[in-house]
């Protein structure tokens, strides 16, 4: 059987203080280069193809109204999610909990527990695929 490759993917807006924590901070400390997406509609594309069910998405919203809005995307369903959240508001941890990720963080934790939390996602894949020795 062929090596399944897992991505790394994170979306994250790029206009605010988040963008130079993702890439100067996050980036370096991760064992696998992400891709990183700075339009939803290129990220959503990309999860189209079957390749990618087993991708870590990394979501990192500008707002809780972007937050709200992620939730009505099916291709972000059953995927092994990571959500960065602008605050921790109440309305915004709940919000954050109905699209069921692995992981949650504010966005101060970026620097902290995020590529640790990242790197043991990669080392771990799926059982499906770890049983199948197809992990590359």
């Amino acid at each position: 059987m062929s090596a399944h490759e897992i991505n790394i993917c994170i979306y994250a807006f790029t206009e605010g203080p988040n963008d130079p924590r993702l890439t100067t901070t996050l980036i370096p400390q991760l064992t696998k280069v992400p891709l990183h997406f700075r339009a939803l509609g290129d990220l959503l594309e990309h999860l189209k193809s079957p390749a990618t069910k087993d991708d870590i998405v990394v979501l990192w919203p500008a707002d809780t109204d972007e937050l709200e809005q992620l939730r009505s995307h099916k291709r972000l369903q059953d995927r092994r999610l990571v959500v960065i959240l602008p605050d921790a508001e109440e309305a915004t941890l709940s919000l954050a909990h109905l699209l069921a990720p692995r992981f949650l963080c504010i966005a101060e934790d970026v620097e902290t527990r995020l590529a640790a939390v990242l790197n043991k996602m990669v080392a771990n894949p799926p059982l499906h695929l770890a049983s199948e020795g197809a992990v590359g």
